[in-house]
């Protein structure tokens, strides 16, 4: 699932009447809109979690593209082009299929019975404390 966190190529579209048009050229029929650029940006990167999310399940590869030709087509378009990164957090928990791994790991004791007594107080498990601790410092 790492070869699908990148930035991807969007090409957004001032429309005539307000907002912004979004399109990813190499992901074929994936869309959005916006009624200002940053919206419409908010909405592509929640669009692309989707996709991505989609094609991760059906065991698809990793789209590859040709920043040039995307600068192109944008030029074509009178349109500008948008980076746009899948929220790597969303995507895991999107994807139907977690892949959860045991492991063995080798902690302080100390912080080991810190982990549990979070995970008691907040009623779950200490791997997800430890999963929460890592997410928010990434």
């Amino acid at each position: 699932m790492i070869e699908f966190i990148k930035q991807y190529p969007a090409i957004l579209e001032q429309n005539k009447n307000g907002g912004y048009g979004v399109f990813f050229p190499y992901l074929p029929g994936l869309g959005t809109a916006g009624d200002t650029y940053e919206e419409a940006l908010a909405m592509a990167k929640e669009a692309l979690n989707m996709y991505l999310a989609d094609m991760i399940d059906d065991r698809e590869k990793a789209p590859q593209f040709n920043l040039n030709d995307v600068v192109a087509e944008a030029k074509h378009y009178n349109a500008i082009v948008a980076m746009v990164e899948p929220d790597k957090w969303q995507l895991m928990d999107m994807v139907k299929r977690p892949q959860r791994k045991r492991v063995n790991i080798t902690i302080l004791e100390g912080v080991l019975e810190l982990a549990d007594q979070v995970a008691l107080r907040l009623k779950t498990s200490r791997s997800d404390v430890i999963e929460r601790g890592l997410r928010a410092i990434v």
